[in-house]
Protein backbone atom coordinates (compact mmCIF):
# COMPACT_ATOMS: atom_id res chain seq x y z
CA UNK A 1 0.00 0.00 0.00
CA UNK A 2 1.32 3.76 -0.51
CA UNK A 3 0.85 5.91 2.61
CA UNK A 4 0.42 9.88 2.03
CA UNK A 5 3.51 9.86 4.40
CA UNK A 6 5.66 7.28 3.79
CA UNK A 7 5.03 6.57 0.30
CA UNK A 8 3.15 3.04 -0.50
CA UNK A 9 0.18 2.89 -2.60
CA UNK A 10 -3.24 1.92 -1.42
CA UNK A 11 -5.73 -0.08 -3.37
CA UNK A 12 -9.00 0.53 -1.25
CA UNK A 13 -11.04 3.59 -2.74
CA UNK A 14 -10.56 6.79 -1.19
CA UNK A 15 -13.63 8.28 1.10
CA UNK A 16 -15.38 11.25 -0.57
CA UNK A 17 -16.01 12.85 2.60
CA UNK A 18 -13.43 12.32 5.27
CA UNK A 19 -10.76 9.24 5.69
CA UNK A 20 -8.01 7.91 4.12
CA UNK A 21 -7.16 4.32 3.84
CA UNK A 22 -5.81 1.72 6.03
CA UNK A 23 -2.66 2.73 7.50
CA UNK A 24 -0.79 2.42 10.47
CA UNK A 25 -0.25 5.53 12.74
CA UNK A 26 2.29 7.11 14.60
CA UNK A 27 2.13 7.86 17.97
CA UNK A 28 3.19 10.68 20.50
CA UNK A 29 3.49 8.43 23.63
CA UNK A 30 5.46 5.52 24.69
CA UNK A 31 3.40 2.69 23.02
CA UNK A 32 3.87 0.18 25.85
CA UNK A 33 1.14 -1.61 28.39
CA UNK A 34 -1.08 0.79 30.34
CA UNK A 35 -3.89 0.72 33.17
CA UNK A 36 -5.81 3.33 30.80
CA UNK A 37 -6.50 4.01 27.19
CA UNK A 38 -7.21 7.00 25.22
CA UNK A 39 -8.84 6.31 21.79
CA UNK A 40 -9.53 10.21 20.59
CA UNK A 41 -11.84 9.49 18.08
CA UNK A 42 -14.30 6.88 17.11
CA UNK A 43 -17.11 7.21 14.06
CA UNK A 44 -20.45 4.98 13.95
CA UNK A 45 -21.88 7.72 11.71
CA UNK A 46 -23.79 6.34 8.49
CA UNK A 47 -22.03 3.53 6.48
CA UNK A 48 -19.20 3.48 9.45
CA UNK A 49 -18.21 1.45 12.46
CA UNK A 50 -15.37 1.19 14.87
CA UNK A 51 -13.73 -1.75 16.06
CA UNK A 52 -11.49 -1.57 19.43
CA UNK A 53 -9.14 -4.02 19.52
CA UNK A 54 -7.95 -4.83 23.01
CA UNK A 55 -5.08 -6.93 23.94
CA UNK A 56 -4.18 -8.17 27.85
CA UNK A 57 -0.45 -9.01 27.48
CA UNK A 58 -0.61 -10.40 30.68
CA UNK A 59 -0.55 -14.26 31.32
CA UNK A 60 -1.12 -13.85 35.15
CA UNK A 61 -3.93 -10.37 35.53
CA UNK A 62 -7.82 -11.92 34.44
CA UNK A 63 -10.11 -8.86 33.59
CA UNK A 64 -13.05 -10.86 33.88
CA UNK A 65 -14.87 -9.92 37.00
CA UNK A 66 -13.92 -13.39 38.60
CA UNK A 67 -11.39 -13.70 41.02
CA UNK A 68 -7.90 -15.52 40.12
CA UNK A 69 -4.60 -15.91 41.64
CA UNK A 70 -3.39 -18.12 44.99
CA UNK A 71 -1.18 -16.02 47.03
CA UNK A 72 -2.49 -13.33 47.51
CA UNK A 73 -6.06 -13.89 46.20
CA UNK A 74 -6.90 -10.96 43.11
CA UNK A 75 -9.84 -9.89 41.69
CA UNK A 76 -12.88 -9.36 40.70
CA UNK A 77 -10.76 -7.24 37.77
CA UNK A 78 -12.46 -5.76 34.78
CA UNK A 79 -12.40 -3.17 31.84
CA UNK A 80 -14.41 0.41 32.20
CA UNK A 81 -15.09 1.99 28.87
CA UNK A 82 -16.67 5.84 28.96
CA UNK A 83 -18.04 7.50 26.03
CA UNK A 84 -17.75 10.97 25.11
CA UNK A 85 -20.02 12.50 22.57
CA UNK A 86 -19.69 15.74 21.02
CA UNK A 87 -22.02 17.44 23.93
CA UNK A 88 -21.52 17.00 27.62
CA UNK A 89 -22.81 13.97 27.72
CA UNK A 90 -21.16 10.25 28.09
CA UNK A 91 -22.60 6.71 28.00
CA UNK A 92 -20.14 3.72 29.96
CA UNK A 93 -19.74 0.02 29.91
CA UNK A 94 -17.47 -2.58 30.53
CA UNK A 95 -15.42 -5.15 28.88
CA UNK A 96 -13.69 -8.59 30.00
CA UNK A 97 -10.16 -10.02 29.36
CA UNK A 98 -8.55 -13.40 29.98
CA UNK A 99 -4.93 -13.46 30.31
CA UNK A 100 -3.33 -13.05 27.06
CA UNK A 101 -6.68 -12.30 25.49
CA UNK A 102 -7.63 -10.15 22.46
CA UNK A 103 -11.31 -8.80 22.21
CA UNK A 104 -12.24 -7.34 18.74
CA UNK A 105 -14.92 -4.51 20.37
CA UNK A 106 -17.29 -3.80 17.58
CA UNK A 107 -19.20 -0.63 18.84
CA UNK A 108 -21.64 -0.82 16.08
CA UNK A 109 -22.82 -4.35 17.13
CA UNK A 110 -21.20 -5.38 20.72
CA UNK A 111 -21.04 -1.68 22.42
CA UNK A 112 -23.93 0.69 24.03
CA UNK A 113 -23.21 3.70 21.57
CA UNK A 114 -25.04 1.96 18.97
CA UNK A 115 -28.42 2.71 21.44
CA UNK A 116 -27.18 6.07 22.30
CA UNK A 117 -26.74 8.47 18.49
CA UNK A 118 -30.41 9.30 18.31
CA UNK A 119 -30.83 13.44 18.92
CA UNK A 120 -30.56 14.21 22.52
CA UNK A 121 -28.45 11.15 23.33
CA UNK A 122 -25.01 11.18 24.56
CA UNK A 123 -23.66 10.14 21.43
CA UNK A 124 -25.84 11.73 19.15
CA UNK A 125 -25.59 14.91 16.68
CA UNK A 126 -24.61 18.69 17.81
CA UNK A 127 -24.85 21.53 16.04
CA UNK A 128 -22.36 22.07 13.95
CA UNK A 129 -19.29 24.52 14.57
CA UNK A 130 -15.86 25.34 13.01
CA UNK A 131 -14.64 22.63 15.82
CA UNK A 132 -17.10 19.55 15.28
CA UNK A 133 -18.57 18.35 12.91
CA UNK A 134 -22.26 17.89 15.15
CA UNK A 135 -22.57 14.24 12.90
CA UNK A 136 -24.16 11.58 15.18
CA UNK A 137 -22.02 8.61 16.23
CA UNK A 138 -18.23 10.71 16.40
CA UNK A 139 -16.49 10.85 19.84
CA UNK A 140 -13.92 9.64 21.77
CA UNK A 141 -13.53 6.93 24.46
CA UNK A 142 -11.31 6.90 27.84
CA UNK A 143 -10.77 2.62 29.28
CA UNK A 144 -9.14 2.28 32.45
CA UNK A 145 -8.83 -1.55 34.41
CA UNK A 146 -11.35 -1.11 37.24
CA UNK A 147 -12.02 -3.27 40.60
CA UNK A 148 -15.31 -4.91 40.54
CA UNK A 149 -17.98 -6.85 38.04
CA UNK A 150 -20.28 -5.35 36.38
CA UNK A 151 -20.97 -1.84 34.80
CA UNK A 152 -18.30 -0.57 37.10
CA UNK A 153 -19.52 3.17 36.89
CA UNK A 154 -18.58 3.57 40.82
CA UNK A 155 -15.98 1.18 40.79
CA UNK A 156 -12.41 2.20 42.36
CA UNK A 157 -9.48 2.25 39.57
CA UNK A 158 -6.30 0.17 40.01
CA UNK A 159 -2.73 -0.09 38.91
CA UNK A 160 -2.75 -3.40 36.00
CA UNK A 161 -0.61 -1.78 33.39
CA UNK A 162 -0.95 -4.86 30.88
CA UNK A 163 -3.75 -2.99 28.26
CA UNK A 164 -2.91 -2.00 24.66
CA UNK A 165 -5.23 -0.58 22.44
CA UNK A 166 -6.20 -0.39 18.45
CA UNK A 167 -8.78 1.32 16.82
CA UNK A 168 -10.06 0.27 13.27
CA UNK A 169 -12.72 2.56 11.50
CA UNK A 170 -14.25 0.90 8.34
CA UNK A 171 -16.75 2.15 5.54
CA UNK A 172 -18.05 -0.55 3.77
CA UNK A 173 -20.16 1.11 1.10
CA UNK A 174 -17.39 3.32 -0.01
CA UNK A 175 -14.69 0.52 0.70
CA UNK A 176 -12.19 2.33 2.83
CA UNK A 177 -10.24 1.83 6.49
CA UNK A 178 -8.04 3.36 8.77
CA UNK A 179 -6.09 2.46 12.20
CA UNK A 180 -4.20 3.98 14.90
CA UNK A 181 -3.15 2.88 18.37
CA UNK A 182 -4.81 4.05 21.00
CA UNK A 183 -2.94 6.59 23.54
CA UNK A 184 -1.46 4.49 26.34
CA UNK A 185 -1.29 6.46 29.90
CA UNK A 186 -0.04 4.24 33.04
CA UNK A 187 -1.57 4.14 36.17
CA UNK A 188 0.24 3.76 39.69
CA UNK A 189 -1.29 3.54 42.87
CA UNK A 190 1.00 4.95 45.28
CA UNK A 191 1.71 1.85 47.22
CA UNK A 192 3.14 0.62 44.00
CA UNK A 193 1.71 -2.60 44.18
CA UNK A 194 -0.43 -3.89 41.37
CA UNK A 195 -3.59 -4.11 41.79
CA UNK A 196 -3.70 -1.22 44.66
CA UNK A 197 -6.31 1.53 44.03
CA UNK A 198 -5.64 4.81 42.45
CA UNK A 199 -9.21 6.12 42.95
CA UNK A 200 -11.87 5.87 44.22
CA UNK A 201 -15.78 7.52 42.95
CA UNK A 202 -18.92 8.05 43.73
CA UNK A 203 -22.22 6.76 41.80
CA UNK A 204 -21.45 9.12 39.09
CA UNK A 205 -18.06 8.16 38.26
CA UNK A 206 -16.52 11.28 40.10
CA UNK A 207 -13.19 11.06 42.20
CA UNK A 208 -13.80 11.05 45.93
CA UNK A 209 -10.32 10.02 46.79
CA UNK A 210 -7.21 9.77 45.31
CA UNK A 211 -4.28 6.98 46.12
CA UNK A 212 -2.46 7.04 42.94
CA UNK A 213 -2.27 9.16 39.76
CA UNK A 214 -1.84 8.69 35.84
CA UNK A 215 0.94 9.77 33.65
CA UNK A 216 -0.23 13.66 32.09
CA UNK A 217 -1.22 13.99 28.26
CA UNK A 218 0.52 16.87 26.67
CA UNK A 219 -1.34 20.26 27.15
CA UNK A 220 0.17 21.14 23.60
CA UNK A 221 0.44 18.53 20.72
CA UNK A 222 1.79 19.14 17.09
CA UNK A 223 0.24 18.32 13.36
CA UNK A 224 3.64 17.41 12.43
CA UNK A 225 2.46 17.91 8.66
CA UNK A 226 -0.24 18.22 6.34
CA UNK A 227 -1.09 19.00 2.99
CA UNK A 228 -3.48 21.68 2.22
CA UNK A 229 -7.12 20.89 0.94
CA UNK A 230 -8.76 21.28 -1.85
CA UNK A 231 -7.59 20.83 -5.95
CA UNK A 232 -4.38 21.86 -7.72
CA UNK A 233 -5.50 23.04 -11.68
CA UNK A 234 -1.49 22.68 -12.87
CA UNK A 235 1.85 21.27 -11.73
CA UNK A 236 2.91 17.66 -10.43
CA UNK A 237 -0.82 17.88 -8.43
CA UNK A 238 -2.89 18.51 -11.18
CA UNK A 239 -6.65 17.20 -10.97
CA UNK A 240 -5.65 15.70 -7.17
CA UNK A 241 -7.52 16.73 -4.48
CA UNK A 242 -6.60 16.59 -0.73
CA UNK A 243 -8.62 16.44 2.09
CA UNK A 244 -8.07 17.08 5.61
CA UNK A 245 -9.66 15.92 8.87
CA UNK A 246 -8.62 16.29 12.72
CA UNK A 247 -9.68 15.08 16.45
CA UNK A 248 -8.67 16.36 19.23
CA UNK A 249 -9.85 14.97 22.84
CA UNK A 250 -9.42 16.49 26.59
CA UNK A 251 -9.58 13.47 28.52
CA UNK A 252 -10.41 13.70 32.65
CA UNK A 253 -6.71 14.56 33.73
CA UNK A 254 -5.94 11.67 35.70
CA UNK A 255 -4.39 13.65 39.03
CA UNK A 256 -0.37 13.39 37.53
CA UNK A 257 0.47 16.43 40.15
CA UNK A 258 -0.62 14.66 42.74
CA UNK A 259 -2.37 16.91 44.66
CA UNK A 260 -5.44 14.65 45.25
CA UNK A 261 -7.72 17.22 43.16
CA UNK A 262 -7.78 15.39 39.89
CA UNK A 263 -10.48 14.39 37.63
CA UNK A 264 -10.67 10.24 37.27
CA UNK A 265 -11.38 8.39 34.18
CA UNK A 266 -14.50 8.54 32.72
CA UNK A 267 -15.52 11.38 34.94
CA UNK A 268 -18.24 14.50 33.94
CA UNK A 269 -16.13 17.14 31.76
CA UNK A 270 -18.72 19.81 31.29
CA UNK A 271 -18.79 22.85 28.75
CA UNK A 272 -15.89 23.90 26.71
CA UNK A 273 -12.84 22.00 28.40
CA UNK A 274 -10.71 23.09 25.68
CA UNK A 275 -9.44 26.62 24.72
CA UNK A 276 -7.65 26.08 21.61
CA UNK A 277 -4.44 28.38 20.41
CA UNK A 278 -3.62 27.01 17.08
CA UNK A 279 -0.55 28.15 15.42
CA UNK A 280 -1.05 27.43 11.39
CA UNK A 281 2.29 27.48 10.00
CA UNK A 282 2.91 27.40 5.80
CA UNK A 283 5.93 25.97 4.35
CA UNK A 284 7.93 29.23 4.37
CA UNK A 285 7.75 29.34 8.26
CA UNK A 286 5.29 31.75 8.44
CA UNK A 287 2.03 31.52 10.33
CA UNK A 288 -1.89 32.30 11.50
CA UNK A 289 -3.03 32.07 14.88
CA UNK A 290 -6.67 31.11 15.78
CA UNK A 291 -8.32 30.63 19.48
CA UNK A 292 -11.17 27.81 19.88
CA UNK A 293 -13.72 26.84 22.93
CA UNK A 294 -14.33 23.48 22.05
CA UNK A 295 -15.41 20.24 24.00
CA UNK A 296 -14.03 18.52 21.58
CA UNK A 297 -12.38 18.70 18.41
CA UNK A 298 -13.65 16.54 15.03
CA UNK A 299 -13.81 18.52 11.60
CA UNK A 300 -12.31 19.05 8.30
CA UNK A 301 -9.67 21.60 8.27
CA UNK A 302 -11.31 23.87 5.85
CA UNK A 303 -13.89 24.38 8.35
CA UNK A 304 -11.49 25.06 11.25
CA UNK A 305 -9.25 27.22 9.76
CA UNK A 306 -11.39 28.70 6.22
CA UNK A 307 -9.14 29.68 3.19
CA UNK A 308 -5.76 29.39 5.15
CA UNK A 309 -5.56 25.44 4.24
CA UNK A 310 -7.01 25.59 1.06
CA UNK A 311 -4.34 25.06 -1.60
CA UNK A 312 -5.80 27.47 -3.78
CA UNK A 313 -4.96 30.13 -1.57
CA UNK A 314 -0.90 28.89 -1.47
CA UNK A 315 1.11 30.98 -3.55
CA UNK A 316 3.57 28.98 -6.39
CA UNK A 317 6.30 31.76 -5.69
CA UNK A 318 8.37 30.10 -3.84
CA UNK A 319 8.28 31.98 -0.18
CA UNK A 320 5.95 35.17 -0.70
CA UNK A 321 6.19 37.67 1.75
CA UNK A 322 2.11 36.43 2.73
CA UNK A 323 0.94 33.71 3.95
CA UNK A 324 0.42 30.80 2.81
CA UNK A 325 3.48 29.98 0.69
CA UNK A 326 4.53 27.09 -0.47
CA UNK A 327 6.88 24.79 0.37
CA UNK A 328 10.97 25.89 -0.51
CA UNK A 329 12.30 22.57 -1.50
CA UNK A 330 9.57 21.38 -3.06
CA UNK A 331 7.02 23.55 -4.20
CA UNK A 332 4.36 21.50 -2.31
CA UNK A 333 0.95 22.90 -0.37
CA UNK A 334 2.27 21.41 3.21
CA UNK A 335 2.52 22.92 6.60
CA UNK A 336 2.37 21.72 10.62
CA UNK A 337 0.44 22.88 13.32
CA UNK A 338 1.20 24.36 16.67
CA UNK A 339 -1.74 23.57 19.10
CA UNK A 340 -1.84 24.26 22.70
CA UNK A 341 -4.94 24.05 25.02
CA UNK A 342 -4.86 26.86 27.63
CA UNK A 343 -7.64 25.75 30.07
CA UNK A 344 -6.87 24.06 33.53
CA UNK A 345 -8.71 20.75 34.42
CA UNK A 346 -11.71 21.57 36.41
CA UNK A 347 -10.71 19.01 38.77
CA UNK A 348 -13.68 18.27 41.48
CA UNK A 349 -14.54 22.00 41.88
CA UNK A 350 -18.20 22.22 41.43
CA UNK A 351 -17.72 26.23 39.90
CA UNK A 352 -15.81 25.11 37.08
CA UNK A 353 -16.71 28.00 34.13
CA UNK A 354 -18.24 26.08 31.65
CA UNK A 355 -17.64 28.37 28.69
CA UNK A 356 -15.00 31.36 28.19
CA UNK A 357 -15.33 34.50 26.59
CA UNK A 358 -11.22 35.81 27.03
CA UNK A 359 -8.69 33.10 25.10
CA UNK A 360 -6.19 32.08 27.44
CA UNK A 361 -8.10 32.45 30.78
CA UNK A 362 -8.24 29.34 32.53
CA UNK A 363 -11.94 27.86 33.48
CA UNK A 364 -10.52 25.22 35.85
CA UNK A 365 -9.09 25.26 39.54
CA UNK A 366 -6.98 21.96 38.56
CA UNK A 367 -3.77 21.06 36.33
CA UNK A 368 -3.40 21.48 33.11
CA UNK A 369 -5.87 19.77 30.56
CA UNK A 370 -3.81 17.67 28.18
CA UNK A 371 -4.62 16.17 25.09
CA UNK A 372 -4.57 13.40 22.34
CA UNK A 373 -5.84 13.32 18.95
CA UNK A 374 -5.08 12.10 15.41
CA UNK A 375 -5.46 13.63 11.85
CA UNK A 376 -6.61 12.17 8.40
CA UNK A 377 -5.39 13.03 5.27
CA UNK A 378 -6.46 11.28 1.63
CA UNK A 379 -5.68 12.66 -1.87
CA UNK A 380 -7.50 11.08 -4.55
CA UNK A 381 -7.09 11.44 -8.49
CA UNK A 382 -10.58 13.56 -9.69
CA UNK A 383 -9.23 13.61 -13.68
CA UNK A 384 -6.97 11.25 -15.90
CA UNK A 385 -5.96 8.68 -12.97
CA UNK A 386 -6.50 6.38 -10.21
CA UNK A 387 -4.60 7.26 -7.61
CA UNK A 388 -5.99 7.17 -3.94
CA UNK A 389 -3.62 7.58 -1.06
CA UNK A 390 -4.36 8.30 2.62
CA UNK A 391 -3.04 7.77 6.29
CA UNK A 392 -3.79 8.74 9.81
CA UNK A 393 -1.54 10.34 11.76
CA UNK A 394 -1.52 10.22 15.90
CA UNK A 395 -0.26 13.94 16.91
CA UNK A 396 2.96 14.14 18.55
CA UNK A 397 2.97 15.82 21.87
CA UNK A 398 5.35 18.56 24.06
CA UNK A 399 6.39 15.91 26.82
CA UNK A 400 6.53 18.71 29.54
CA UNK A 401 3.97 18.57 32.00
CA UNK A 402 5.69 22.04 32.84
CA UNK A 403 3.81 23.23 30.00
CA UNK A 404 5.64 26.16 28.02
CA UNK A 405 7.49 29.10 28.96
CA UNK A 406 6.73 32.46 28.28
CA UNK A 407 4.13 34.68 25.74
CA UNK A 408 1.10 35.27 26.07
CA UNK A 409 0.01 31.51 26.80
CA UNK A 410 2.35 30.93 29.56
CA UNK A 411 1.52 29.33 32.22
CA UNK A 412 3.28 26.44 34.60
CA UNK A 413 2.16 23.51 36.63
CA UNK A 414 2.60 22.55 40.22
CA UNK A 415 3.19 19.06 41.25
CA UNK A 416 2.77 17.75 44.96
CA UNK A 417 6.48 16.44 45.33
CA UNK A 418 8.37 17.81 41.69
CA UNK A 419 10.87 15.06 41.82
CA UNK A 420 7.95 12.79 41.59
CA UNK A 421 5.92 14.31 38.69
CA UNK A 422 6.87 13.11 35.58
CA UNK A 423 5.99 13.01 32.20
CA UNK A 424 6.20 9.08 31.97
CA UNK A 425 5.96 6.53 34.48
CA UNK A 426 7.22 3.50 32.40
CA UNK A 427 10.51 3.36 34.77
CA UNK A 428 8.38 3.97 37.94
CA UNK A 429 6.15 1.23 38.25
CA UNK A 430 6.47 -2.20 38.86
CA UNK A 431 5.90 -4.76 35.86
CA UNK A 432 5.79 -8.26 37.44
CA UNK A 433 2.14 -7.87 36.11
CA UNK A 434 3.60 -8.32 32.71
CA UNK A 435 6.88 -10.07 32.85
CA UNK A 436 7.13 -12.77 30.87
CA UNK A 437 8.12 -14.97 33.90
CA UNK A 438 6.63 -12.48 36.81
CA UNK A 439 4.72 -13.97 39.27
CA UNK A 440 1.73 -11.93 41.46
CA UNK A 441 2.86 -12.14 44.70
CA UNK A 442 1.93 -10.76 48.06
CA UNK A 443 5.15 -8.40 48.24
CA UNK A 444 4.19 -7.04 44.47
CA UNK A 445 0.15 -6.91 44.40
CA UNK A 446 -2.69 -6.17 46.40
CA UNK A 447 -6.85 -6.74 45.83
CA UNK A 448 -7.96 -2.78 45.34
CA UNK A 449 -6.46 -1.74 48.28
CA UNK A 450 -4.71 2.10 48.56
Amino acid sequence: MRSLFRGTFVTLAALALVFGMMAPAFANTNLVPASRLVAPFFDISSGRDTFYLFTNVSGNVNLTGASFNASPTLGPWGVHLEHYGQSCDRIDETDSLTPFDIDQFDLLVNSVVRNAISAGQAIGSVTASATQSGVAGRGYSDIDVRFGAGVLTSSKSIQANVLLGTVVITDGPSDFALAYPMTSIIGTAFSGLIGGTIVQRDSNGTATAWSGRYEPLPARLFVPAFFAEGTDTSGSNANQTFAAFLAIAGPPDGNWSGTGNGEAPGQATNGNILQLNMLVFDGCEKNVSFNFPSHFVNNFYTNLFGANTNRSTWTTALCGVAFAGRDELSNQAVGWIDITNTNNSCGNSTSCTSTLATPGVNNGVGQKRGMTGITIENVVQTVGGSLKIGDVVRLSGDPSPWGKVGGAFAFTAVCAVPSTCNFSLVDLVNHSDIAQNGTLTTSNSTNGTP
